[in-house]
């Protein structure tokens, strides 16, 4: 293993390198060990190289993988730290570690002024390993998975939810509230004149108590809410048991229009999955009533 670095790098403070091979667990890494005489000389860049990896706790060890950021270390997947000075500390710390066959490398640089870290990306950079060995790497740090994901249609948009398996079409009218939703709820905004107006939410009630939708929709209070005029209907959607909230409304009654031919509008909607119910509900207004977009919305959905 060596550094190799065609270009030369250029530093505002001393860089002093220490290389330390430890093949003892009493080897300690402390700050005065990797400056000269003690002398407090920043930034410090130390290389240890530890055989095998279970002498010496390694950072995968001692903070998590969650805590970690994956780089490249000599080509090979590595994992990275910075830890900010904490109290009386006299510097910041940079770690970085990567395996190889059988011996961890961990690079670490201590450092005064945060415009120093790029002396570790540099060093980092010119990281290389010379011999041919079989390398055994550490698992990348998995991409974590996004809670839902929009697939734009040609005239219905589709939610699908990545944690819970589920999806539904909505109109292109209506656009999700994105800093408010994740993998248990949904908002959906539409434009009314200059504001966005909450036209639609979905949450995801867990039920590891299998309770029936006639209990989760007394929980949420749907009927109630909407107004008694309104009544429960029981269905199934796309195979799945369901409850329906639905009445028969007129234009005068949310529109306040010359108009008092009823018709029948759908409100809210629960549907059963498994483990968990998802819970469809409105507010209502005149705009929903007229684009009457909700029971296309429910019979869309698929578990």
């Amino acid at each position: 293993m060596e550094l190799l670095s065609s270009n030369p790098i250029i530093m505002t403070a001393p860089l002093v390198i220490s290389f330390f091979n430890i093949f003892s667990a009493s080897t300690l890494r402390t700050f005065s060990e990797i400056t000269p005489s003690g002398q407090t000389d920043l930034p410090t860049f130390a290389v240890f190289v530890i055989t095998p990896p279970e002498v010496g706790k390694t950072l995968l060890e001692t903070y998590g993988r969650d805590k970690l950021t994956g780089i490249d270390i000599g080509g090979i997947a590595g994992f990275e730290i910075k830890l900010p000075r904490v109290g009386n500390e006299i510097a910041n710390v940079i770690d970085a570690e990567v395996q190889k066959n059988n011996t961890v490398y961990t690079l670490e640089m201590f450092y005064n002024e945060p415009s120093l870290e790029k002396i570790f990306d540099q060093i980092l950079s010119t990281f290389k390993f010379t011999d041919s060995e079989a390398i055994v790497s550490p698992s990348p740090t998995p991409t974590p998975l996004s809670a839902y994901h929009i697939t734009q249609g040609s005239s219905l948009n589709t939610y699908t939810n990545n944690v819970y398996s589920f999806s539904f079409n909505f109109p292109k009218s209506l656009f999700l509230y994105n800093s408010q939703s994740n993998s248990e709820y949904a908002g959906f905004l539409q434009k009314q004149g200059n504001i966005n107006a909450l036209r639609m939410y979905v949450d995801v009630f867990k039920n590891p108590n299998d309770l029936s939708l006639e209990e989760v929709e007394a929980k949420y209070n749907l009927k109630k809410n909407q107004g008694n005029e309104y009544a429960l209907e029981n269905t199934t959607i796309n195979g799945k048991d369901a409850i329906i909230v639905a009445g028969n409304k007129s234009m005068r009654e949310l529109c306040n229009y010359n108009d008092d031919q009823k018709r029948r509008v759908v409100v809210a909607a629960l549907v059963k999955g498994s483990k968990y119910v998802l819970v469809f509900n409105t507010n209502n207004t005149c705009e929903t009533f007229q684009e009457d977009w909700v029971s296309d919305i429910v019979n869309s959905v698929k578990l």
